[in-house]
């Protein structure tokens, strides 16, 4: 139990919960007495410049169009940092010898079209926005330069199955048919897994294609 102030009378009393009230007297009378509301105080929009009252002070919006330009412009800022993630990563793979996949760019030849390495602006300008922030940017031909002729914007997934060091051996489809034959894997989840088409897994798991061997001993 507890001792607390009727918020009516002012009258003590003692409650084990969250009573405001004294009696049932004093409950009836709150609904007819109107309790002095808090103040607004004046705040100022971070957006607009405009005044506007409030009951909160950590209130920073005069409206919800105001919210909503700076939940935009923090997406437009998201947005830009994943493509200069890309630049920065095109430019450093084929440009410096210390970055750790150089070897398969730069070491390879592959080079970065010259106003794209001395501006990310004009990377941007060429190439646009990522369709979403989760896109990469891929070569069309994985042995032609960053250009922007043969560059483009696309997924996670696609970017896989074009890799060049993406390659099937028997290790490998002999995991894919044992993960199928245990069950809980479809062929599209083992596809994406390995990095290959659902009809190469479906062509493995019946037997069309990677057959095993029989092995041959000799006496």
């Amino acid at each position: 139990m507890q001792t607390k102030k009727c918020r009516i009378c002012g009258g003590e009393f003692e409650t084990g919960g969250n009573g405001r009230y004294c009696s049932s007297e004093c409950k009836k009378k709150a609904y007819y007495i109107r309790l002095p509301i808090k103040q607004k105080s004046t705040g100022v929009c971070v957006v607009c410049g405009g005044e506007f009252k409030t009951h909160c002070k950590e209130r920073k919006f005069c409206s919800k169009q105001c919210n909503g330009k700076v939940g935009n412009e923090q997406d437009k800022a998201r947005q830009v940092r994943t493509e200069y993630n890309s630049w920065r990563g095109m430019v450093e793979r084929c440009n410096y010898p210390k970055n750790k996949k150089y070897h398969n760019y730069g070491g390879r030849g592959i080079k970065v079209h010259a106003p794209w390495v001395a501006s990310f602006e004009t990377f941007l300008a060429d190439m646009g926005n990522k369709p979403t922030p989760k896109h990469e940017l891929d070569r069309i031909d994985n042995d032609g330069d960053y250009t922007p002729e043969n560059c483009r914007w696309i997924t996670h997934l696609e970017n896989i199955r074009n890799r060049s060091d993406i390659t099937l051996s028997m290790p490998i489809v002999r995991e894919i048919r044992r993960l199928y034959a245990e069950g809980g894997w479809t062929q599209k989840q083992l596809a994406d897994k390995f990095g290959t088409w659902q009809t190469t897994v479906s062509s493995i798991i019946l037997g069309k294609a990677w057959q095993e061997v029989p092995s041959t001993t000799t006496m």
